[in-house]
């Protein structure tokens, strides 16, 4: 698959032209990255932005002891490395880690902010995606402040629901020690409450799937804070 028709699928090519889009697209620059590689790490010179054209990562952001905490799961769509834009010597300050085979697409931030500027469209695009990802922050700090356990996963589920579709089936984006460090729960009390739920025939686990039997249960969780 071409670059162009990676990006041509995403909101950020969203509506364009396609002779437009064809013209920004020659500028980046295609990389793969096996399961478990770091894609850019923390403290590291950010020259370029980052999307992910296929597959799943991880923004972890790690300490003096090899411990992480993940921030942000990333798929197909989604970017990386805003600080591309920071006057200065930019520097990312989060470490992209892969959390399946993954293929990413690069554009040299000069060479982005030219192109913003160049097709009104695409810097329509990229306002909505930022505002986009603040909006899923703010999501974010709404999970981590669910009460109990169980509601923070209802909260999560019901998240990842409307963002995989809309389905009954989800698809956990990453491994339970990832999905635990990013609703900040140890790995031990999520695997419990995981099972607990599926006992309570809220949900039905088979490894990353999950089968939502209850919603609107679910919602009535996390409706209670």
């Amino acid at each position: 698959m071409s670059e162009l028709q990676s990006l041509m699928g995403s909101l950020f090519f969203q509506d364009m032209e396609k002779e437009s889009a064809a013209l920004c697209a020659e500028s980046f620059r295609r990389r793969k990255y096996a399961e478990g590689e770091r894609i850019a790490e923390e403290g590291e010179d950010c020259k370029c932005l980052i999307f992910i054209a296929s597959g799943e990562a991880a923004v972890q952001k790690y300490t003096s002891d090899g411990e992480f905490t993940t921030v942000e799961l990333l798929q197909k769509g989604d970017f990386f490395g805003e600080e591309v834009f920071e006057k200065g010597e930019a520097r990312y300050r989060f470490t992209l880690e892969a959390l399946s085979d993954v293929d990413i697409l690069s554009i040299p931030g000069e060479i982005l902010l030219k192109d913003l500027q160049r097709f009104p469209k695409l810097k329509e695009n990229f306002i909505r995606i930022l505002l986009n990802k603040e909006q899923s922050r703010g999501q974010h700090i709404v999970l981590l402040s669910q009460k109990s356990v169980r509601q923070k996963l209802a909260c999560f589920l019901l998240g990842l629901q409307k963002k995989q579709g809309g389905g009954e089936m989800v698809i956990l984006p990453g491994s339970r020690e990832v999905i635990s460090k990013l609703l900040a729960l140890p790995r031990p009390s999520f695997s419990r409450e995981l099972k607990s739920m599926e006992q309570a025939s809220l949900i039905e686990v088979e490894g990353r799937k999950i089968r939502i039997r209850e919603q609107i249960l679910l919602e009535k969780l996390v409706e209670e804070r």
